[in-house]
């Protein structure tokens, strides 16, 4: 019995050893002792938790930089270094036939997930204004579709063009301004929905620059175009947006009835000019005609740029480029 009683002493002890407070004057040992403890999950918690810190600080530096539109090395090199192993891994040829649109697209699971979401989105507007909470929450609902909510995501504004047409356009500080393009990026383009894209490469002044063109459906935001300049990012595959290259654009979009979709002429120079029409869904790159008019007047040294442009492509007569040589201006049709 006594040994019993002994026992349980002991262990009580040993208990209180553990769990009493120590006194204020032995604060470092007991902070020591208390880190000697931690078991396996409280450790494992403590590098989780370190490691989602470093992970939103990186995240937050990334797109604060993305976002501001400011060079950020780093992710540059990541995209390229996709690219470059996603390519490899799919296999050049099978990028090659998808971009070139020999490859048939998902735009019957693409439009479908676009039309399944504003389904979504209408019962929501409809409950919201059903219920006052549009009102009291501040919600426009009548932007609650894929439409409005992409060209937010996208940073693009509703506009008039030329042929009194409501388009959307992105703006020049936008953030896909910071990431850049490559051929990554019409890969994906030519899985999810019909598109024909081309581009022109050329050197001025020791510099290589491309001149690159889209067209075709984009889902939520309807038939649409485009024409950007881009320099190459060191000696990979990756381009990217260099301050200066803007030039006067003008695109116009028609479809196989010459029914004009889009002609946006921007007052002010551009590195990338958009524009698309949310009336016309669902259309297949085939029947739509582009054309893009590049200015390259503005300045002594725009006009250098034209005439590197045109002896590289001056003479390319399937290039699909006219020149202007008294106006310095470009032309391409596809």
């Amino acid at each position: 019995m006594v040994e019993k009683v002994n026992q349980k002493n002991a262990d009580w002890m040993f208990w209180k050893k553990w769990t009493e407070p120590k006194a204020d004057t032995d604060k470092k040992t007991d902070k020591t002792e208390k880190t000697e403890k931690k078991g396996f999950l409280d450790q494992a918690g403590d590098f989780f938790e370190g490691a989602a810190k470093n992970f939103v600080g990186g995240a937050t530096e990334l797109f604060g930089d993305v976002i501001a539109g400011r060079d950020n090395p780093a992710l540059t090199q990541t995209i390229n270094h996709v690219q470059e192993t996603l390519i490899s891994a799919i296999g050049k040829e099978n990028v090659q036939n998808v971009i070139d649109g020999n490859f048939p697209a998902l735009s019957f699971f693409t439009h479908t997930g676009a039309k399944l979401t504003d389904t979504g989105l209408n019962v929501l507007a409809f409950g919201l204004k059903s219920t006052g909470l549009d009102q009291k929450l501040s919600i426009d609902t009548d932007k609650l579709n894929t439409t409005d909510i992409g060209a937010a995501l996208l940073m693009m504004d509703k506009v008039e063009d030329e042929a009194g047409n409501e388009i959307y356009s992105a703006r020049k500080d936008c953030w896909q301004r910071s990431v850049g393009y490559n051929d990554l990026w019409d890969f994906g383009f030519g899985l999810g929905t019909s598109m024909r894209r081309d581009n022109f490469e050329f050197q001025h002044e020791g510099k290589d620059i491309m001149l690159w063109a889209w067209k075709g459906d984009y889902i939520n935001l309807g038939a649409g175009a485009e024409l950007g300049i881009y320099t190459r990012h060191e000696s990979t595959n990756h381009w990217v947006v260099e301050d200066g290259l803007e030039l006067d654009m003008k695109v116009t979009l028609k479809d196989k009835e010459n029914v004009i979709i889009d002609n946006y002429h921007p007052k002010e120079t551009q590195w990338w000019i958009t524009a698309f029409n949310a009336d016309h869904k669902g259309v297949d790159a085939t029947n739509l005609t582009a054309e893009y008019t590049v200015d390259f007047s503005g300045s002594d040294d725009k006009k250098k740029m034209y005439q590197s442009f045109y002896e590289r492509w001056g003479n390319e007569a399937s290039s699909g480029w006219t020149f202007d040589k008294d106006n310095y201006k470009a032309t391409f049709s596809f």
